[in-house]
């Protein structure tokens, strides 16, 4: 016999997953709430909450809904990601670093290696290297369109900043420039990511 909770956890599912295709967050955040009130051990909610509470900017629930989707699902990296490019944008190099280290280890042929490789690159203010890790990722073939277009973003954002460094680069006895600022637009990655 069906438990009612599963059929009722699918339409809650369903409709989160339609609330943060179509951009309602408010709707979302809700309806993900609700569903994992029934399904406490979903590390897909937590990572779709987590990205849609980073989205509204509620950084302190996206840490903790992220962090429980890579607990729950190490392996989940698009969630892995996404929490290591949330350290760096609150100024936590070292905790992005620490939670991509696993990524770093992929494939080369995997395009979140790289996309990881950058986002370290940028906690360390090493724009060159991070442009090139970024624009390798995306060289290479990946079916997340939704989160191939972030790292677009990622990577204007880098070369930017790197070229403002360049024109700021001071005469030799002038002071070092301070170093850019990365306050990156953290967006959810909805797209392929329910199987």
């Amino acid at each position: 016999m069906n438990d009612p909770r599963d059929s009722e956890a699918a339409r809650l599912f369903d409709a989160a997953l339609g609330a943060s295709q179509a951009g309602q967050g408010d709707a979302a955040i809700a309806l993900w709430r609700q569903y994992l009130q029934l399904q406490p051990a979903a590390p897909l909610a937590h990572y779709l909450l987590g990205a849609e509470h980073a989205q509204a900017r509620q950084y302190g629930d996206a840490v903790l809904h992220l962090s429980l989707a890579v607990e729950q699902a190490p392996q989940l990296a698009p969630a892995r990601l996404q929490l290591g490019l949330l350290w760096l944008t609150l100024k936590a190099p070292g905790h992005s670093a620490s939670i991509l280290g696993p990524l770093l280890s992929a494939a080369e042929t995997d395009p979140l290696r790289h996309f990881a490789q950058g986002i370290v690159a940028l906690g360390q203010d090493a724009l060159a290297q991070a442009a090139q890790s970024l624009r390798t990722g995306l060289s290479l073939p990946g079916d997340n369109v939704a989160l191939a277009a972030d790292m677009r973003k990622l990577l204007e954002r880098t070369e930017a900043a790197q070229a403002a460094a360049v024109a700021a680069t001071p005469q030799p006895a002038a002071a070092a420039p301070e170093p850019p600022s990365h306050d990156f637009l953290i967006s959810t990655y909805t797209a392929n990511t329910r199987h």
